[in-house]
């Protein structure tokens, strides 16, 4: 994995109600990668929530907003009248050739969301072994 990807979510503990990126899938990760995460509503009858998925845009993982660069964004309808607290369960997955693919689900009622688009700087199995040969008759003099 060449950078983490998380979602945006939204701190109702706290007053201010915070924004933060909670990554799932962390840099450095061999492909494929997989991660889920269970999410609560906020809003007693909410019946929609929104899907952010960001990017690290650094060369280190922050959870500050201003640090990832959003990468996907949708919007999950259809949804029951769910209690404040209901579980939404996002699965982040990034194939070995570097398809991220997000599915958002709400176990009860079955409803899901898929979002999907191609991840920059991930090498599929071919280049990286022609990349592995090049690098190997490489010679350093210092």
């Amino acid at each position: 994995m060449p950078r983490s990807f998380g979602l945006l979510l939204q701190d109702s503990y706290r007053e201010d109600g915070r924004s933060f990126v909670q990554h799932l899938v962390h840099r450095n990760e061999p492909l494929p990668a997989v991660a889920t995460g269970r999410f609560a509503t906020v809003l007693n009858g909410q019946r929609s929530v929104r899907i952010q998925v960001f990017e690290q845009s650094g060369d280190v993982p922050s959870p500050e907003v201003a640090h990832n660069r959003r990468v996907l964004d949708g919007e999950f309808t259809g949804l029951p009248d769910l209690p404040a607290g209901a579980v939404i369960e996002v699965t982040l997955r990034v194939s070995a050739d570097g398809l991220l693919s997000v599915t958002a689900r709400e176990p009860l009622s079955g409803a899901a969301l898929e979002l999907s688009a191609y991840v920059d700087g991930v090498v599929d199995a071919a280049a990286s072994r022609e990349l592995a040969g090049t690098i190997a008759g490489l010679t350093v003099r210092c």
